[in-house]
């Protein structure tokens, strides 16, 4: 959240103390070189004002937080001034007069609300912390805790903020915006997560603009009741929204492609960023049943859906696992006919049944594991050449020669947990006339071309995995 509470300054607040014992009051030619006095010797207290709960919507423009307290010590030589005051870490900007010290109650919300991160309107402790000097005659000063009950420079009060407008507390949400056409009758719904918050997962352009429907807007067409930006062209990915829901101001994402939207109505609090990439195994003919992670699936839209190429028997081909399956059988995706070879089909993922190409020879299987729907393409490509040596060079090796392995189709090659930084590139035949390099994101899923830009991969530990009939690859972060 982009702080605004800023400090307002030093502001004098006589609270009370207690000097050095020497009574010296000749201003006119002071003492030299005199010793700081005893932290010990120096006391100021003050009192928590608030005898109850702060409520925004009852509350004074100026808040009075503290007052003087009963242990108060002043003469005409040296006072106490308020330095700081603080909401966590956060400055918040104050005034002082006649021992009080006294906050905007605009400010005091807007403190809070960078605080929580949360424009909830629920009742809240605000945990400040208070600085304060001895500040003497001839401008010289220096730090002094002040006593505030039984704690020293802190505080807490009890805050509760102004209701939201009723939209905060509707039962469904929408996301609105360029990918669905701006069409207020058949938005993209947000999954309840469980815990107040709202999500979608879409693919997006660059200069996506969008905004977020409650039902209502949904159920009456009505565009004066959307959650919008702050401003115009708004492309911060997380922030507050803008109260004024009639002002038309929508969001601009700078980013593209998987993007994961949240929204968290009664925190009024919106966020979005990159999907992570979901991964997803074949196991069958083409690698032999392995219950281990050879063949992965790979996807042309960085994970909304998966492809798998290659040759194919036409009889029992394949099952599936995500990630975290892989190895449990009794996870495996599959269809419910077992010896499916249907061109098209819907998938279960629990006791599944083993399914097949159409026909023996090359496809292309296509998968919405979200829809949970499969259909399979012919292949009409040039044929394919099958390779004996697939590798991997880069900055990792010197640019040398790093081997994959072949599953038993000859097509789909890995290397398991294998430590990466850097650049890297695919070759074939540990020569350059044959190379793959992918403009990507790692970890993730690229489309590899011949003599494509260099994979810059962040260091750790991955498996990795090309189609060479495709050129696309993943790579996949185990540590």
């Amino acid at each position: 959240m982009k702080k605004i509470c800023l400090f307002a300054g030093l502001l004098i607040a006589g609270l009370a103390f207690v000097a050095c014992d020497e009574d010296f009051k000749d201003w006119e030619q002071p003492q030299t070189n005199e010793q700081q006095p005893d932290a010990d010797k120096v006391k100021a207290s003050a009192e928590i004002a608030p005898a109850d709960v702060i409520k925004f919507e009852e509350a004074d423009d100026m808040v009075e937080l503290l007052k003087k307290g009963s242990d108060f010590y002043a003469d005409n030589d040296q006072e106490i001034v308020y330095t700081g005051l603080f909401l966590g870490d956060n400055p918040v900007s104050f005034t002082s007069e006649n021992s009080s010290l006294f906050v905007e109650k605009e400010m005091l919300k807007t403190a809070a609300e960078d605080y929580f991160n949360s424009m909830r309107a629920v009742e809240r402790e605000l945990p400040f912390t208070v600085k304060a000097s001895l500040k003497k005659k001839d401008g010289t000063s220096y730090p002094v805790d002040i006593e505030i009950g039984e704690q020293i420079n802190q505080f807490t009060v009890s805050y509760l903020p102004p209701v939201l407008p009723d939209i905060a507390y509707e039962r469904a949400f929408y996301y609105i915006g360029g990918y669905n056409g701006w069409n207020l009758a058949e938005p993209t719904p947000m999954t309840d997560n469980g815990d107040g918050t709202y999500s979608c997962t879409i693919t997006i352009g660059e200069s996506e603009w969008f905004a977020f429907a409650p039902q209502s807007a949904v159920d009456n067409q009505d565009w004066n009741s959307l959650f919008r930006a702050s401003f115009n062209g708004d492309t911060a990915t997380s922030g507050f929204f803008n109260l004024d829901s009639t002002s038309g101001n929508s969001f601009n994402s700078e980013i593209s492609g998987p993007i994961t939207f949240t929204i968290s109505p009664q925190d009024w609090t919106y966020s979005y960023a990159k999907a992570p990439a979901s991964f997803y195994f074949v196991t069958g003919k083409p690698n032999g049943w392995t219950s281990a992670p050879q063949s992965a699936f790979y996807s042309s839209d960085d994970g909304q859906t998966f492809e798998y190429t290659t040759e194919w028997t036409g009889a029992w081909d394949l099952k599936a696992w995500t990630l975290d399956d892989v190895g449990n059988w009794d996870n495996a995706i599959g269809t419910a006919v077992d010896g499916d070879g249907s061109e098209r089909g819907s998938l279960i993922a629990s006791g599944a049944q083993a399914f097949q190409s159409p026909g023996a020879g090359l496809y292309t299987l296509h998968v919405d594991f979200k829809a949970m729907t499969y259909y399979w393409e012919l292949y009409s490509g040039d044929p394919p050449t099958k390779y004996n040596q697939i590798s991997l060079a880069g900055d990792f090796n010197g640019w040398g020669d790093t081997d994959l392995t072949a599953n038993a189709d000859g097509y789909n090659w890995y290397i398991l947990g294998i430590e990466l930084s850097g650049n890297v590139k695919f070759k074939a035949e540990h020569d350059w006339g044959t190379n793959w390099g992918a403009a990507m994101d790692v970890p993730g899923y690229g489309q590899g071309t011949q003599d494509g830009p260099n994979i810059p991969v962040p260091d750790g530990v991955y498996n990795v995995y090309l189609n060479t009939i495709t050129g696309q690859c993943v790579f996949i972060k185990v540590q």
